[in-house]
């Protein structure tokens, strides 16, 4: 700073001295020489940090006006953004009053959903009181059902029962029919040898000799020929359940349920009968071979005629299989050897009409 100053004033004085010089402007030589031998080493630096500084403010003037063109930059992105904000403001605030709406919408809609739930359970107490007295209604129709079947098993009970007696009705019918027959042949013969005799008796008197009485004929009354027992279920049009006696080769004669209708047919044998659940047929192998119970036309008779009476009925003769409303075209049954089993050869297929 203090050579500064000493330039500054030396700078001075020399313009000034040069100006209030009247007579010449120019300095000789020698001046000239001792002004630059006093001069140089000053005013030299101090030229050198003009330049200096003249190349900072030139930097500086340039720095300035790329920091004026980035100012510029960042104003227009500055109001860039501030639409930018002024834009996302206006679409917050449409965001809020789209929220403010969809949360009106929201009460609305549980205002609702309590209103549905609430009528709903009315409507489910209403509907399980329904089912309720339903359900009271359906035991109530069981119940009826159920007494509505055990009268018809024991209506069909007694019509079988009727049935039965029907056919004895007949077969003594028959019989007396066959004794009338015979006792009005024996009646006839009887009257033509008392017709004989009595002209036997008119010659010895007329002829008045003695004659030897001749051989007389005693007729005695024949009791109609019995019947070969059956070897199956008679063909019986009429709706019945019988009790009927056959005899199949290899087996003693034995009693069977034999069982026709109008929807089913004739000439069906019943041969496995129980109702409901029992612990009846929880027996050995040699019992179901040999037979189960006591056969009878009562609906609520347990028995099982045997394996053996099975095999021996379907080896001889082609029988049919229908339990419940399924049916077998063709059922057999194996022998002892073969464990009983059953050789059914044709499919089993459901029946349109049942029994029930």
């Amino acid at each position: 700073m203090k050579i500064l100053s000493v330039v500054l004033i030396s700078v001075t004085f020399f313009i000034t001295v040069t100006l209030g010089s009247e007579e010449s402007c120019y300095l000789t030589e020698e001046q000239e020489d001792d002004c630059a031998a006093v001069c140089h080493p000053i005013v030299k630096p101090l030229l050198r940090y003009f330049e200096k500084i003249q190349a900072k403010e030139f930097q500086f003037q340039k720095d300035y006006s790329e920091l004026k063109k980035k100012n510029t930059d960042l104003e227009k992105k500055g109001q860039e953004h501030n639409g930018q904000i002024s834009q996302f403001q206006k679409n917050y605030s449409d965001l809020q009053k789209k929220y403010s709406d969809l949360q009106e919408s929201h009460s609305e809609l549980q205002r609702r959903e309590l209103e549905l739930i609430s009528q709903l359970q009315k409507d489910k107490s209403a509907l399980q009181k329904d089912i309720s007295d339903l359900q009271k209604d359906i035991s109530a129709l069981q119940k009826d059902k159920s007494d509505l079947q055990n009268r018809l098993i024991e209506v069909e009970n007694l019509q079988a029962q009727i049935d039965s007696k029907n056919v004895e009705i007949k077969l003594l019918k028959d019989k007396i029919s066959e004794s009338n027959k015979t006792n009005e042949l024996a009646t006839k013969i009887l009257r033509d040898d008392i017709a004989k005799l009595g002209e036997i008796v008119k010659n010895i008197n007329s002829d008045n000799r003695t004659a030897s009485p001749s051989p007389t004929r005693t007729v005695q009354q024949q009791p109609p020929p019995s019947k070969a027992i059956p070897d199956r279920c008679p063909q019986i049009p009429n709706e019945t359940m019988i009790l009927q006696e056959i005899q199949i080769p290899g087996s003693d004669p034995f009693k069977v349920v034999c069982f026709s209708n109008k929807w089913i047919g004739s000439g069906w044998m019943i041969v496995y009968n129980h109702l409901g659940k029992t612990n009846y047929f929880n027996r050995t192998y040699e019992e179901f071979e040999r037979g189960i119970g006591d056969v009878g036309t009562q609906g609520d008779d347990k028995y099982f005629i045997g394996l053996e009476r099975l095999h021996l009925l379907t080896s001889k003769n082609s029988y049919e299989l229908r339990i419940g409303p399924y049916k077998c075209d063709n059922f057999v049954v194996g022998n002892r050897s073969e464990g009983y089993m059953v050789k059914a050869n044709q499919r089993v297929y459901r029946t349109l009409i049942s029994e029930t």
